[in-house]
């Protein structure tokens, strides 16, 4: 199963998606959290009940995970697939992010659409898009799409690869925490501490992996197509350039500075790829946040570049399905 499973999941969602009129895993664990959070809140200690529903929702997720993937009668392969295709998100990020860039761009030529724009970008992100330009919307796309790579897919399947379903729907769960729980204002700095620790963890590796396949596929894209051009570009020693490409000590740096362990390697490495600029000035619930700066200095978010980085994203997952697969079989043969 370790073979065909995460290619297939991956195929799956690209094709399909997660079908909008079937209930999701993800709203299941999400409903539990919100029953669980009246509880919690009672006990004296809510850095410790945080981790208490927390643990308690890993367990109870590992464990449905793990029984019905073991049905017989071919049941449990069924559920298997079902496990892996709806715990990716790569197909739904792609898609939906390409719906508000269409948005955005319509209100560019039509201003009185400039309202659905603003809420259709504003279902993706957590920031405020009531009062946002047009510039602004791209930018919000654009750190949404290369942050979530790594959220919506490579974290995920990462650990679908590592350990099957179970440790995929074990790693959504702790995202899934974080997300409604990992916020550092007054309501959630104490109850979802241990949410969102877990989820720095879970995602350490994945983030900078995302970070590198968006650069591995943008250097394969760049290869010269004929034989010739190839042995030419090898002979020239540029092999591993980019053209404006500035290094990853410039690209670490930048990185680091974002308050997430995380989110600021793929974000830095989409700015500097698609001369975007991630960061800056940005309101979450009425509160003015200045983000860390990266990418170019004079970079910006327009339709065409932030339209090419999320088909760069959704190419990226790609190559990334077909390395772990190879990976996987190598492993497994040799």
């Amino acid at each position: 199963m370790s073979l065909w499973l995460p290619p297939l999941a991956l195929m799956l969602d690209l094709l399909f998606a997660d079908p909008r009129r079937l209930p999701h895993p993800v709203q299941g664990i999400g409903l539990l959290a919100n029953k669980m959070e009246g509880p919690a809140r009672r006990m004296k200690r809510p850095v410790m009940a945080g981790a208490l529903v927390l643990l308690a929702l890993l367990l109870l997720t590992g464990s449905v995970v793990t029984l019905i993937t073991r049905l017989p009668f071919g049941l449990g392969t069924c559920a298997a697939i079902y496990c892996a295709w709806s715990g990716l998100a790569l197909g739904g990020l792609v898609q939906k992010c390409t719906e508000a860039l269409h948005a955005v761009h319509a209100a560019e030529t039509a201003p009185e659409t400039l309202p659905l724009a603003r809420q259709a970008v504003g279902m993706l992100v957590s920031r405020d898009t009531a009062v946002m330009d047009a510039a602004d919307l791209y930018r919000s796309l654009a750190e949404s799409v290369s942050e979530n790579f790594n959220d919506a897919f490579v974290a995920p399947y990462f650990w679908l690869c590592l350990g099957g379903p179970v440790a995929l729907w074990l790693y959504k769960t702790a995202s899934t925490m974080d997300s409604m729980w990992g916020y550092t204002n007054e309501r959630w700095l104490h109850l979802g501490r241990a949410a969102a620790r877990l989820d720095d963890l879970l995602a350490f590796i994945p983030a900078r992996l995302s970070a590198l396949l968006l650069w591995l596929s943008a250097w394969l894209s760049s290869l010269p197509r004929s034989a010739k051009g190839l042995r030419e570009h090898l002979s020239a020693g540029s092999i591993f350039t980019l053209p404006g490409w500035p290094g990853y000590v410039t690209v670490r740096r930048q990185a680091r500075q974002s308050a997430s362990p995380n989110a600021g390697w793929p974000m830095t490495v989409a700015a500097w790829l698609f001369d975007g600029r991630t960061g800056g000035p940005t309101k979450y619930n009425g509160v003015l946040v200045h983000k860390p700066l990266m990418g170019r200095e004079n970079g910006a978010w327009q339709y065409a570049n932030t339209a090419a980085l999320i088909r760069h994203v959704r190419r990226s997952g790609i190559v990334g399905g077909l390395l772990a697969a190879a990976l996987t079989a190598f492993i497994y043969f040799f």
